[in-house]
């Protein structure tokens, strides 16, 4: 029996979650894998959970702890020592299916300090063969891998290819603020991956000029709709509603049973999420041991 799309299970929580924690962990295994680490990319078990770590990638996404859950207890101590070592705080990611009492005392005893929360959000998929997302003129198997998805407002998401290496460096740094100076690093980062089958970067067209780009990871039947960004100049014409709508509509036709991707709570891309089928797994909380 197919289960009802809108009505959320633990089991969607927890595979949103393992679909996220899949690709990140893909990815930093990558970027380490470049000769020479120059990032300084750590990945390292503690218990069921992964923490993270990256000298040359400071932001939070890249130095956090991941898969959370009470049998972390007897890691506290070493994920501490760990992050203070390398002079980082300790950055838990707390989904709330994995939030017990027991768990939430010993933190709170460790003064461990709630600082935010971040949405994971999933769209599951019917048997192979059931109808795709409306709007798209994509097809299944084959020609869903190959064709552009065409959207109105003469809009195109097309993947790309490791020849868009530039092109997608170019629009992620300029539509997240990295300025310029950051094209170098982010191309190369990623252009190791825009080979990998697990991987597909997208552009996204006006009228056959790139304005937008978005990132997919696919493994286990699961898919996690990763980074995306649209030219500021070109934001408000539908192109981060068209990406998701392309990448879901991808996920779907190469037999993934769930799609995930994250967002701020209550943001215009949650909505835009919402608006083609996605719906709320969890909020999680973040918590944060600062530095001494």
């Amino acid at each position: 029996m197919i289960k009802d799309a809108h009505v959320l299970q633990e089991e969607d929580a927890a595979l949103a979650e393992q679909a996220e924690i899949q690709a990140m962990v893909d990815r930093l295994q990558a970027v380490k894998e470049r000769p020479g680490n120059p990032e300084g990319v750590e990945i390292e078990r503690a218990g069921s959970a992964t923490a993270l770590y990256s000298t040359g990638m400071p932001w939070p996404q890249f130095n956090c702890v991941k898969g959370v859950q009470e049998t972390i207890v007897s890691e506290l101590d070493h994920l501490k020592a760990f992050y203070r070592e390398r002079g980082r705080p300790v950055r838990l990611e707390l989904n709330p299916h994995q939030a017990t009492e027991g768990l939430l005392t010993e933190l709170g005893r460790r003064c461990y300090k709630l600082i935010g929360h971040h949405a994971g959000m999933y769209k599951r998929f019917g048997p192979v063969g059931n109808k795709g997302i409306d709007g798209t003129n994509s097809e299944r198997n084959e020609g869903a891998s190959t064709r552009p998805y065409h959207f109105p407002g003469e809009l195109t998401i097309r993947k790309a290819s490791r020849e868009d290496a530039d092109v997608y460096a170019r629009i992620h740094c300029l539509s997240t603020g990295l300025g310029e100076k950051g094209i170098t690093p982010v191309r190369t980062n990623n252009e190791m991956l825009m080979d990998c089958p697990d991987w597909s970067y997208w552009i996204g067209e006006l009228s056959g000029n790139p304005v937008s780009v978005g990132v997919m990871h696919m493994k286990d039947e699961l898919a996690n709709l990763t980074f995306a960004g649209t030219l500021p100049e070109f934001r408000g014409r539908g192109f981060q509603q068209a990406l998701i709508q392309a990448r879901l509509n991808e996920a779907e036709a190469q037999g993934c049973s769930l799609a995930a991707s994250q967002c701020v709570p209550y943001s215009g891309s949650m909505r835009n999420m919402q608006r083609v089928g996605m719906n709320l797994a969890f909020i999680r909380s973040i918590l944060l041991l600062p530095v001494d």
